[in-house]
């Protein structure tokens, strides 16, 4: 992360240790449930959760069967394949739901109609794993503090994983739109402030199967506190991109600019007869951070994944909308978030 105020240059802002609410995690026996949409964050979840000691069960919903982003795997932990609803009623210490999950639930609609069941539950986690990377910390530190002053202006770039499945309206809410909870939540968490309009445009590759979703979706979006973000959904670059998944924001304060890029800690090797280049992420795991803090945040009322979760889901819908009809589309009272309480 980069930060420079007006008149000064650029410098490395100091990074922070991660401390999150509960301290060690010591408990045995812990069961936790994934709520997901065939989503293929959920297969690193589980993953995640796989490899802390603690953990004694996980039991794993994926809709549509067909199309799961998650494998069966061979271990008496993992309970897979189930009705979330059984998931959602059954004791559990923790229950995850990925973003996507509400949008993909028959006779619900897809334009991200409330889902009355999947509320009453304080232990209940909304998937949103970029708030708990260090540098995504570490930024909004910087805003809180004024490091750059009030923030103007977002320019913004998200490009999620490369699942096939993705790119089907039917199974991931109209590709790359569906991209757009994920760093909508991150920006709201970070500058404090509600999205209450936006504007999209959206393409397809030429390539794209027929009747996909659009792999290019650039958004415009303004918060209440007069701040606006343009943002790069871009998913259709893989093969210039150094790593599966891109995160990089630029923001524009009264006081100065700031940069992140979440992934930019990565070793390039290259080699061989046809001087191949790869490259390799060492920095934060951001299914395993997000798994740590999630179980943490289970054992103390100090943090909450939930906050404000319903506008950014409709700012997803609205997107979607926007790019259909051309125009800007103002934010409403369309969902209820997991609480069950409408913004």
């Amino acid at each position: 992360m980069q930060c420079s105020r007006a008149g000064e240059s650029g410098g490395n802002v100091g990074q922070v240790g991660r401390t999150y609410p509960g301290g060690g995690i010591s408990m045995n026996g812990f069961n936790v449930g994934i709520i997901t949409a065939a989503f293929s964050d959920a297969e690193g979840y589980l993953f995640a959760l796989l490899r802390r000691a603690d953990v004694s069960s996980v039991s794993v919903s994926a809709f549509p069967p067909e199309a799961t982003g998650v494998r069966s795997l061979d271990t008496g932990k993992v309970r897979y394949g189930l009705d979330p609803r059984r998931i959602w009623e059954s004791e559990q210490d923790l229950i995850l739901i990925c973003p996507e999950f509400y949008f993909q639930i028959p006779g619900e609609g897809t334009d991200g109609a409330a889902i009355g069941w999947l509320s009453g539950r304080s232990n209940a986690v909304e998937a949103f794993p970029f708030r708990t990377l260090s540098s995504v910390i570490e930024t909004k530190k910087a805003i809180a503090r004024g490091d750059i002053g009030e923030i103007m202006a977002v320019k913004a770039f998200h490009r999620g994983g490369e699942a096939a499945w993705r790119s089907e309206r039917v199974h991931g809410y109209g590709g790359a739109f569906q991209d757009v909870v994920h760093m909508a939540d991150a920006l709201v968490w970070m500058i404090e402030s509600p999205i209450v309009e936006v504007y999209a445009e959206a393409g397809c590759d030429c390539a794209a199967e027929a009747g996909s979703g659009p792999d290019a979706v650039f958004l415009h979006a303004a918060f209440a506190n007069g701040a606006t973000a343009t943002i790069d959904l871009t998913r259709s670059s893989p093969l210039i991109s150094p790593v599966g998944r891109e995160f990089r924001l630029e923001l524009v304060g009264t006081e100065g600019n700031l940069t992140l890029d979440a992934f930019r800690q990565r070793n390039e090797s290259s080699g061989g007869i046809h001087s191949t280049r790869a490259w390799s992420h060492w920095g934060d795991d951001l299914h395993a951070t997000f798994v740590d803090a999630a179980i943490a945040s289970t054992r103390t009322d100090g943090y909450d994944f939930r906050s404000d979760d319903s506008r950014v889901y409709e700012a997803a819908a609205a997107a979607q909308e926007s790019a259909r009809i051309g125009k800007p589309v103002r934010l409403g009272s369309l969902f209820r978030n997991s609480r069950g309480e409408t913004p």
